[in-house]
């Protein structure tokens, strides 16, 4: 072989094309992902909600959401913070 190139999985980039993720932070302690998942599902389609198990840098709780089908993802964001 003289030469090799990167190959990226074309079904993983076409998915996460699809897919705005947030980092949400100063999640209370005893929250579950089901809490969360209920809070946020009517904005949007919600697909997945991974919680930090550990405390992060700020000495705080966190949580990663992603939602699916975002078309705008500043209008959603903006919705998420009630303005």
């Amino acid at each position: 072989m003289e030469a090799w190139k990167e190959v990226c999985r074309k079904r993983i980039l076409e998915r996460r094309r699809y897919e705005t993720a947030y980092f949400v932070t100063n999640v209370p302690k005893d929250t579950t992902k089901n809490e969360i998942m209920e809070t946020l599902k009517g904005y949007g389609r919600l697909i997945d909600v991974y919680m930090g198990q550990k405390i992060g840098k700020n000495g705080k709780y966190f949580a990663f959401i992603r939602f699916a089908g975002v078309k705008d993802a500043k209008a959603l964001e903006r919705k998420l913070e009630g303005r």
